[in-house]
């Protein structure tokens, strides 16, 4: 082998930028038979499987290139970017505290790849895709994060597509921060409205990136404006042979939509519809497509009483609870009470037999405490 080559040193990288391929043995020194042995080993880790040894390999190896190559050399940025990309894996898989101090590692190997790249390449070029997105995904916080993703996607100017696929991962990263909430939902409508003019109507990632504009409809409670989107994205899907994500996504959130807006019976095709896309459990409590909490009794919360109340009920063929029964309960009836009457609205999936929706039991435990 004359070369260590990127497209096999960074399994995991992010890919968007020209392959990089480090130069011939001719460009170093001679102390290059180091680097290929620490490389091999981490070939070898990677082949195992094994993430604590596929990181500490591409340490050693990253560490070899620090001290003996060029400042110039390309490869220490390469690595940098493996090894950055060996920590991020790892860092998944550990505990809370060992991710926090593992993904701060991984942030520095993708900043020093990025500072060598920028030195040796300018700081317009695409090569720095790589260790910038490395850096938004291990970022400390959201706002450093955003601004990495937004650099990103500058550098992508002239490439729609690739500056969508970039704005579609920003949005699924920084939407859930309410520091990034407003720039996450204009990276996404940006992303649609490039797919909406580059990709067809029935493209997948352009139906992936509508559905997710409609929850961000959904949540900004433009219930009418979300429930016409989802029913038209989910006509796309109709005729298929197995479950799709987003179709399943869809069929869920209209059941909510539908009862928020005091429409139980548009509801209904959407709950069968989940119910012949999911298997029935017989062995746990079903989870409600939509459920409403129950109210917690004035009186009891003024004399600071909790309690507790379960109930047997039957989900009917359209998935709306009948039959309650309150079979034990510590409080009184106030709970009981409140508990029903949050019930009565709650919607299921039916359980399905041989293609045909069927009347199923179920049970529920309604908490109620102050603390």
């Amino acid at each position: 082998m004359d070369m260590l080559n990127l497209r096999r040193a960074i399994p995991a990288a992010l890919g968007l930028c020209a392959v990089l391929l480090l130069p011939p043995l001719s460009h170093a020194n001679s102390n290059d038979s180091a680097l290929y042995r620490a490389y091999d080993a981490y070939e070898q880790a990677v082949e195992a499987g094994d993430l604590k040894s596929i990181a500490r390999e591409a340490e050693r190896t990253y560490q070899i290139a620090v001290s003996e190559l060029d400042d110039a050399d390309p490869r220490t940025a390469t690595l940098a970017i493996n090894l950055g990309s060996a920590l991020e894996n790892l860092a998944k898989r550990q505990s809370p505290k060992e991710w926090a101090a593992t993904q701060a590692e991984a942030f520095d190997a993708y900043q020093d790849a990025l500072t060598r790249l920028e030195a040796q390449q300018g700081e317009q070029s695409e090569a720095l895709l790589d260790p910038l997105l490395g850096m938004a995904k291990t970022a400390d916080k959201p706002r450093r994060a955003r601004s990495y993703y937004q650099r990103a996607i500058e550098l992508s100017e002239g490439k729609p597509m690739q500056q969508a696929t970039l704005q579609l991962w920003a949005f699924d990263q920084l939407k859930t921060h309410p520091e990034t909430a407003r720039s996450a939902k204009a990276f996404i409508l940006e992303a649609v409205e490039t797919l909406q003019s580059e990709r067809p109507e029935n493209d997948s990632v352009r139906l992936e990136a509508e559905f997710r504009l409609a929850m961000v409809l959904a949540g900004e409670r433009r219930r009418l404006k979300a429930i016409d989107e989802l029913e038209r994205i989910l006509g796309h899907y109709e005729g298929l042979s197995f479950t799709h994500p987003i179709a399943l996504g869809a069929h869920t959130k209209l059941v909510e939509l539908y009862q928020r807006i005091g429409e139980p019976e548009l509801a209904t095709a959407h709950c069968q519809a989940v119910g012949q896309m999911t298997p029935w459990q017989e062995d746990q409590e079903q989870v409600p497509l939509y459920r409403k909490e129950p109210k917690y009794p004035l009186d009891m919360a003024r004399r600071g009483k909790d309690g507790y109340v379960i109930v047997a009920f039957n989900i009917d063929t359209q998935g709306f609870v009948t039959e309650l029964e309150v079979i034990e309960s510590e409080g009184g009836e106030a709970f009981e009470k409140a508990t029903l009457d949050a019930l009565k609205e709650w919607r299921f999936a039916p359980r399905f037999e041989a293609g045909n929706p069927v009347i199923a039991p179920s049970t529920v435990r309604m908490d109620f405490s102050l603390d």
